[in-house]
C-alpha cells in the first residue's frame, strides 16, 4: 500500500485499487457475514431474551475493530507522509496517547 501511496495517489483511491485486486479473497468473507447475520437473526427470534446481550456483544466487537482500522489508516498515512518508516512501526494499533504520557497505575495497599 505504502508503494502505491507513494505514487502521489489517495489513500482512498488506493484502498478501492485493493479493494478491486483483491475481491476473489472479499467475497467468501461477504457470503460468511451474510450467514452469521442470518444465524444471528435466527437465534434472536427463538430466543428473545437474548437478543440484548448478543447485540452488546456485536457492537463492543465493532467497536473493537473501528478503533484497529482508525489506528491502521492513522498509520498507512504517517507512513505515506514519511512521519514514520516500517521500522518504526511495531505493532497495528499503535495507541500514541498512551506511548506520551505513560501513566502509572494507582496501587492499593490492602494491608493498611
Amino acid at each position: 500500500m505504502t508503494r502505491i501511496t507513494q505514487d502521489l495517489v489517495s489513500i482512498p483511491a488506493t484502498l478501492v485499487r485493493l479493494k478491486w485486486q483483491n475481491r476473489r479473497e472479499i467475497y467468501p468473507l461477504q457470503v460468511k457475514e451474510e450467514i452469521y447475520g442470518a444465524v444471528m437473526n435466527a437465534i434472536m427470534e427463538q430466543r428473545p431474551e437474548l437478543k440484548e446481550k448478543l447485540l452488546g456483544r456485536l457492537e463492543a466487537n465493532y467497536q473493537y475493530l473501528l478503533a484497529r482500522e482508525i489506528a491502521t489508516l492513522r498509520l498507512t498515512r504517517k507512513l505515506s507522509d514519511g512521519e514514520y518508516r516500517t521500522s518504526n512501526v511495531t505493532c497495528v494499533a499503535l495507541d500514541e496517547d498512551a506511548l506520551a504520557t505513560p501513566s502509572i497505575a494507582p496501587t492499593e495497599n490492602k494491608n493498611a
